[in-house]
């Protein structure tokens, strides 16, 4: 995936995200899938977590940070 924060890649186990790259393939955050369905994601540099919550469809409808402020909200 490329954007304005340059390339970046992604490892996946069957469909389940776990690891994102930046262009020299360093690891920059790692995706931990709770047994609720909720994707965690840890970003290396800053060592903060953010977290994923879904729709009922499996899509991200909205990230928050470790104190509960919504980063990005989808529709």
């Amino acid at each position: 995936m490329t954007d304005n924060s340059g390339t970046r890649y992604f490892l996946y186990s069957g469909s389940k995200k776990l690891l994102e790259l930046d262009g020299n393939k360093s690891v920059t955050a790692y995706y931990l899938h709770g047994a609720d369905g909720m994707v965690y994601r840890r970003k290396v540099a800053t060592d903060a977590y953010e977290y994923h919550h879904k729709d009922w469809l499996g899509g991200t409808t909205q990230i928050t940070d470790q104190s509960r402020n919504v980063i990005a909200s989808y529709y």
